[in-house]
C-alpha cells in the first residue's frame, strides 16, 4: 500500500492548486473528444508508437451516459548480429469504460460504472470492474471544477500464466473492491488548461492506482495540443513485475 499512499498524497497536494473537471455532457446531444498521438523513427532502430483515447457523453434531464476508451501500442525493430530484423512489442494495452450518472441534487449524483482492460506487459492479461456509488461536485466555477466519487464493486482479473506454471497457481481472481476517483480542472490562462485525475480500485488481492496530469493548449475552438504524464501503480503485480509504469505523451485532440 506504500505506493498507493504516495500517489494519493501527490493527488491531494495537487488539489490545493488545481480544481477538477466532471463528465462533459451536453443536454440532449452527444459531445466529447478524440485524442491521438503517433510517432515513427527509422534508421538503425525503427520505432513506432501509436496511442489514442475517445470520450463521449450525453445528458438527458437527470441522466448522463459517458463512454471512455483508449489504448497504446509500441514496437521496436533492430538488426541483430546476423543482419536479421528483430521486432519487439514493448507496449500493448487498451481499455473501455461506461459510466451512468443520475443527478439526485444540485451537485450530488449516484453512479454505476463498468470497466474492462487488457495489458500485455502488466502481468494481468485482463481486468474488469463493476460497481457504483455516490459522487459530488465540490467546486464548480468558470475556471475551476472539483469532483469526487466513491463506491463498492466487484473486481475480476486474469493473471499471465508463468512458465513453468506453479502447482498452486490461480489464474483468475474475483473479489470485493472499493473505487475512489477524483478529477480536477484549472484554467491557467486563456486557451491553456491543467487537468488532473486520480483513480484507485482497492482490493485485498491487488490495488490499482492511476494518476494522470495533463496540460491542454487550445489551438482553435476544436483542436488542441495535449501533453500528459500518466503513472499506474499495482500493489501486488504477478511474476515479479514492476509495481509502477509511467507514460509521457504529446498528442493532438479534437473536441466536438
Amino acid at each position: 500500500m506504500t505506493g498507493l499512499l504516495i500517489l494519493a498524497a501527490a493527488s491531494a497536494s495537487a488539489s490545493s492548486l488545481f480544481q477538477p473537471t466532471e463528465i462533459k455532457a451536453e443536454e440532449n446531444r452527444w459531445s466529447g473528444s478524440v485524442v491521438f498521438n503517433l510517432s515513427s523513427a527509422t534508421g538503425n532502430t525503427e520505432n513506432t508508437v501509436i496511442g489514442g483515447r475517445f470520450q463521449i457523453a450525453r445528458k438527458y434531464k437527470v441522466l448522463t451516459h459517458a463512454f471512455d476508451a483508449g489504448g497504446n501500442y509500441t514496437e521496436t525493430t533492430t538488426t541483430d548480429a546476423m543482419g536479421m530484423d528483430v521486432t519487439d512489442v514493448t507496449q500493448n494495452n487498451w481499455f473501455a469504460q461506461y459510466r451512468m450518472e443520475i443527478q439526485t441534487g444540485d451537485r450530488t449524483f449516484v453512479y454505476g460504472k463498468t470497466r474492462y482492460e487488457e495489458d500485455q506487459f502488466s502481468g494481468f492479461d485482463r481486468k474488469a470492474f463493476v460497481g457504483g456509488g455516490l459522487g459530488h461536485t465540490f467546486v464548480k466555477t468558470d475556471t475551476r471544477e472539483l469532483q469526487m466519487l466513491i463506491g463498492p464493486g466487484v473486481q475480476y482479473f486474469e493473471r499471465e500464466v508463468p512458465s513453468p506454471e506453479p502447482a498452486n497457481f490461480e489464474r483468475t481472481e474475483t473479489s470485493a473492491a472499493v473505487f475512489f476517483g477524483q478529477t480536477f480542472k484549472q484554467v491557467i490562462k486563456e486557451n491553456v488548461t491543467f487537468e488532473q485525475s486520480f483513480d484507485a480500485t482497492v482490493a485485498d488481492e491487488n490495488t490499482t492506482a492511476i494518476l494522470n496530469v495533463a496540460v491542454k493548449s487550445n489551438l482553435t475552438d476544436k483542436i488542441s495540443l495535449r501533453t500528459s504524464y500518466n503513472i499506474k501503480h499495482e500493489t501486488d503485480p504477478p511474476q515479479a513485475r514492476k509495481q509502477t509504469d509511467t507514460l509521457l505523451s504529446v498528442s493532438i485532440g479534437y473536441d466536438f
